[in-house]
């Protein structure tokens, strides 16, 4: 089993392969000098669009000024909840609110329109995770030069609330910015190649634990992650805690991490153990960052040691896994705050990335529900638990490997996205961990195959639905890897 100790992390944190930046310069007193936004809608409105079709994102401002044809302002109807747009006193910025996004709290999130942008032209969007006890507003009262010099590059800036201040990247408060980016992304000229996560403190967690867990082609995706101090175990953080009331509310986990593992688990980038800290391999969700370059930053005498050893550990363990593409900085302040990054680093970092996904080779997921994974959709034996799995996929065979499966009920192979042809003969090789019966679904044959062969010979376990156009292979003893051929 691999661990991941305060040795470790303090041995290897010198190896980091990203050059640190120069120090910025004192600046612990830039936050005292800027006031913070309430970030709530006022109530004046701009006049609301004539047909209600949410054309308050179609439109395009003039790259010279802000005038044009830009509307924006009133409340809208979406399929599933109430759109309002408000204004704030900060230049180029909006507070939206979705009032029933699908959890029992409303969205609220502020956007900062680029100061630039061609007409058509998709832009990129960086989503701030504000730290802990505070709100979307705080992204631009405690970092500002972040939050301006990206719409200052033609940006657009993201802040969401994520369902409330506390929420250490809960399961609802992520469903509550999945459907807030979602819209957005719907509704405004977003480059989807480069959607970037920058989280500070909590949200440097909750950032990790979002982009690991939203994998979906047909949603937005992260490019690249920047975790500023994060904290990626939140069970570590309980364990850690003088007063754990908030996590221990009925609304909240409900408990300790003893009581419901997978909830704090699910929520974290990786767990560490309180005593040891070594890293609980069966739970890192860090695996699924793999094609997501992360750059962790962490000023070099930051009094919060808890957040510090975290941050070093996430970069320890996700340089162990391969081609994973992981940097540290370490900026020269004493300070716990969003001001000990180099603005212009991160942002250039950032542009610096396109969004990757993963085909051939070998590559480890870790699903924690029913849902789409790059170019599989996973359905589960039992819901609240972890569905590991890993690929290989190999182009000249026509060849998919899937093993390593654990609570697997059904894997549907998503055969066009990854590179599979069906029109050829395809071979599947399937085997699980717990040894339970699963069944793996290829999409792409509007047709019936010929035959289909398991180990050689030919089987009826499968099934082929004219409507989806798509073979089910069930596979009842998948302990022992077994060869399966789609004969076309």
């Amino acid at each position: 089993m691999m661990t991941a100790t305060l040795s470790l992390a303090l041995t290897l944190c010198a190896l980091a392969p990203l050059q640190q930046a120069p120090s910025p310069g004192p600046q612990a007193s830039r936050a005292a000098q800027q006031a913070a936004p309430t970030g709530a809608p006022i109530r004046r409105r701009l006049p609301p669009v004539s047909d209600q079709r949410l054309k308050a994102f179609e439109a395009f401002y003039d790259e010279l000024d802000l005038q044009s044809n830009f509307v924006l302002g009133g409340t809208f109807s979406s399929s599933r909840s109430r759109v309002q747009v408000g204004l704030t006193p900060l230049p180029r910025t909006y507070t939206v609110t979705f009032t029933n996004p699908g959890s029992n709290f409303t969205e609220r999130v502020l956007i900062g329109l680029p100061a630039v942008l061609h007409s058509g032209t998709p832009a990129p969007m960086m989503v701030m995770f504000h730290g802990y006890n505070r709100t979307e507003a705080s992204c631009y009262s405690d970092a500002k030069e972040l939050f301006s010099k990206a719409q200052n590059r033609g940006w657009y800036v993201v802040a969401p609330l994520g369902a409330h201040r506390w929420n250490y990247g809960i399961d609802y408060a992520q469903s509550n910015i999945e459907y807030a980016l979602t819209f957005l992304q719907q509704n405004l000229p977003i480059d989807p190649e480069r959607i970037y996560g920058v989280g500070f403190s909590m949200g440097g967690g909750g950032a990790m634990s979002y982009g690991a867990r939203h994998l979906d082609p047909g949603k937005p995706r992260f490019a690249a992650i920047v975790n500023h101090t994060g904290g990626a175990s939140t069970a570590l953080v309980y364990w850690n805690s003088m007063d754990t009331t908030i996590f221990n509310n009925q609304s909240f986990f409900g408990g300790s991490p003893a009581m419901f593992p997978f909830r704090y688990s699910q929520a974290s980038a990786l767990d560490i153990d309180p005593v040891t800290f070594a890293v609980d391999p069966d739970t890192d969700l860090i695996r699924n960052l793999q094609p997501v370059p992360l750059l962790n930053i962490h000023a070099a005498f930051d009094p919060n040691i808890n957040l510090v050893l975290m941050t070093q550990i996430v970069f320890n363990w996700s340089g162990l896994i391969p081609n994973f593409q992981t940097f540290l900085l370490t900026p020269n302040f004493g300070t716990h705050h969003w001001d000990t990054l180099d603005e212009n680093t991160v942002l250039n970092f950032l542009y610096s990335k396109t969004l990757s996904t993963p085909t051939e080779g070998v590559h480890r997921v870790l699903a924690d529900r029913d849902a789409r994974w790059h170019h599989f959709s996973v359905t589960q034996d039992a819901a609240g638990a972890f569905t590991p799995f890993r690929w290989n996929y190999d182009a000249l065979a026509n060849r998919l490997t899937l093993d390593e499966t654990e609570n697997l009920l059904n894997m549907k192979v998503h055969c066009a996205d990854l590179g599979l042809d069906t029109a050829l003969d395809l071979e599947v090789i399937m085997s699980s961990t717990d040894g339970l019966p699963e069944s793996t679904t290829l999409t792409g044959y509007s047709v019936s195959p010929l035959s289909v062969l398991r180990a050689g010979v030919p089987t009826l376990d499968w099934t082929w639905d004219s409507q989806s156009q798509c073979v089910t292979l069930t596979e009842l003893n998948p302990a022992a890897a077994s060869t399966w051929k789609i004969v076309p």
